[in-house]
């Protein structure tokens, strides 16, 4: 199996689809935290961009933020919701109208209140895979539609 790896800078077309890869970078790669090293693209169907963040912490998103505008319709929510994700400068530079939590039953707490009220704060409307079951964005026409496919 070819092995390909992708950091800041990198972009994927995929028919009208580009990915843009934020994060790790070189820095980043190296870090002795796990979740640091996590791939963060910005994905641009056409019609909405979604910005999707793995198991990110503040620390890569204040460093990323500190780049510019993370402007994004959809955020996939960093590391679950964690208290350590969802920073207020961040959410401000992507201000997302819909903001998805991936978390299931964990001994963690995730999503926590704190990370919650953040986003919330941000204005973005809020899914969760714990209460809404999977999630499916669909595109058509230039209108696009969030589904909660409860279990």
């Amino acid at each position: 199996t070819p092995l390909l790896t992708i950091e800041r800078g990198d972009r994927i077309l995929y028919g009208e689809t580009e990915i843009a890869i934020l994060s790790p970078d070189e820095g980043w790669r190296e870090s002795a935290a796990m979740n640091d090293t996590s791939i963060v693209s910005l994905v641009k169907p056409p019609f909405y961009s979604l910005l999707l963040t793995g198991d990110i912490g503040m620390n890569v998103e204040e460093a990323l933020a500190s780049r510019g505008s993370l402007r994004a319709h959809i955020l996939k929510v960093g590391h679950h919701g964690s208290k350590y994700s969802s920073g207020k400068e961040f959410l401000e530079s992507v201000r997302p109208a819909i903001a998805i939590i991936e978390v299931g039953e964990n001994r963690y707490g995730h999503p926590t209140e704190e990370a919650l009220e953040r986003i919330q704060g941000s204005g973005a409307q809020v899914f969760r895979t714990d209460r809404d079951g999977s999630i499916k964005i669909v595109s058509q026409g230039g209108r696009v539609q969030v589904i909660s496919l409860r279990r």
